[in-house]
């Protein structure tokens, strides 16, 4: 836009001249090109340390060129403040640019590790590899024999508890200790946590540093971990097998994170599933409600461990089938049925009285349906999304053309005698037609009405 705005002051400068306000604007346009000029260099160069101050000496001449009742459309609001603050903080702290979304330093690297790791994912792999330590005890028929031992069924559930929460801070170690040893062997790279990470409190824009970053998706981690875990004793109460557990605790994390996020009544500091929404709470900055948020986490998390740990050790019917089997088919034989087909027959009816199998047909066409709902969803957000991009696309042109129009409307009378001075009578004959004004006049107002 830089570049746009110096060529259509540059051509009024030819055509009717400039007056003093317009100069200024020439003047900056052309200092804001001139600082894009050298920022291009410098990443072609790769002097990575010289870019933020390029940046602060445009960001300058851009606020100079605004002064003279001028704008830059192409930079403002949310973005804007986002920009400045964090060239502010770059400055400040004597920081190199650093391409964000391919990071190869160490400490960049880990902030994009984390959300992965330290989300959804990691998650998923803590439920995975530590989830069924109760369920596998009971597909391995030892929980039995555990119970026999002099051990309270309290201590025992709590001593499993706390090995499991050792296990995923040692997931955590392991995690944060490879995403800096990696980038660090291969660039060279210092650990630098100070590089500025963007947070919204309320209202308003903040930086923070990187390692205030990494550190709250940590802590998110944590305390989604410990919920989640205590979810899975909850449920082992109920099943007695890993893969029925692993599919109930899965469905029940999805239809509470679909929901929470779906509707704002739910995502409350109350409700513990909202931390499945960690790109949420990252974008956001630290607040008050995180203290409660804690609180409520902590507080489910025993309750799920007193649940589980005082409720009786039964399946529950729906996914746990008798282990009193009646006879196929009642008991007649059927000898005159193909020795193939019998065993297809036998091996089709094995399968459908498996435990798993109404387990898994019931999961998975609930899944469909939340899959569908969630489709949907998405859907009516992008088409939303379109229409809302549509009218700040137009509300940009009509604003940009209003101004302009203004800008046309308040100088006509000096363009007029610049063009009489200069003896141009092609535009005197435009000028002295009367309708050229109520043209520009009707057609401004026809772009306000819009």
């Amino acid at each position: 836009e830089s570049d746009k705005l110096f060529q259509i002051l540059n051509n009024m400068k030819r055509t009717i001249g400039l007056d003093e306000k317009q100069e200024k604007q020439l003047e900056h346009a052309n200092l804001m090109a001139t600082a894009l000029f050298h920022w291009k260099s410098a990443i072609y160069n790769e002097e990575w340390e010289a870019i933020p101050a390029i940046e602060q000496d445009f960001l300058t001449h851009m606020h100079l060129f605004e002064s003279y009742e001028n704008s830059f459309l192409s930079l403002r609001d949310t973005e804007r403040e986002i920009t400045m603050q964090r060239n502010e903080w770059m400055l400040t702290q004597s920081l190199a640019y650093e391409d964000e979304d391919f990071p190869i330093s160490p400490a960049l690297f880990l902030k994009e590790s984390a959300t992965v790791l330290f989300g959804v994912v990691g998650i998923g792999l803590v439920i995975l590899l530590f989830g069924n330590i109760v369920t596998t005890e009971k597909e391995h028929k030892t929980w039995l024999t555990v119970r026999t031992q002099p051990i309270a069924k309290g201590r025992l559930i709590v001593g499993k508890y706390i090995s499991v929460c050792l296990m995923s801070i040692l997931f955590i170690v392991i995690g944060v200790s490879a995403s800096l040893i990696i980038p660090m062997i291969h660039s060279g790279h210092p650990v630098l946590f100070e590089y500025p990470a963007v947070v919204t409190i309320g209202d308003t824009v903040s930086i923070i540093s990187t390692g205030q970053y990494i550190m709250r998706a940590i802590l998110l981690f944590i305390l989604a971990g410990i919920f989640t875990l205590s979810l899975t004793f909850f449920l082992g109460s109920f099943v007695r097998n890993s893969f029925t557990l692993y599919m109930l605790t899965g469905f029940i994390l999805l239809i509470s994170a679909f929901s929470t996020s779906t509707y704002n009544i739910l995502n409350a500091v109350w409700n513990p599933f909202r931390l499945l929404l960690f790109s949420q709470f990252l974008e956001k900055g630290p607040e008050l409600s995180d203290w409660w948020t804690l609180l409520f986490v902590v507080g489910w998390s025993l309750l799920l461990l007193v649940w589980a740990i005082f409720m009786p050790q039964r399946a529950s019917a729906l996914f746990q089938a008798s282990a009193n089997k009646s006879p196929f088919a009642n008991g007649k034989i059927k000898a005159r049925i193909p020795s193939m087909l019998r065993v297809s027959l036998y091996e089709w009816r094995k399968m459908r009285r498996n435990p798993l199998f109404a387990s898994v047909a019931i999961v998975l066409i609930l899944l469909l349906i939340v899959d569908y709902i969630f489709i949907s969803h998405q859907t009516d957000l992008k088409e939303e999304e379109y229409f809302q991009d549509l009218q700040a696309l137009a509300d940009d042109y009509n604003v940009n053309l209003v101004y302009r129009l203004q800008q046309e409307i308040t100088s006509f009378d000096e363009d007029k005698k610049k063009a009489e001075e200069k003896g141009d009578e092609t535009l005197i004959a435009y000028y002295n037609d009367p309708k050229s004004l109520e043209r520009k006049e009707e057609l401004l107002e026809d772009y306000r009405n819009l």
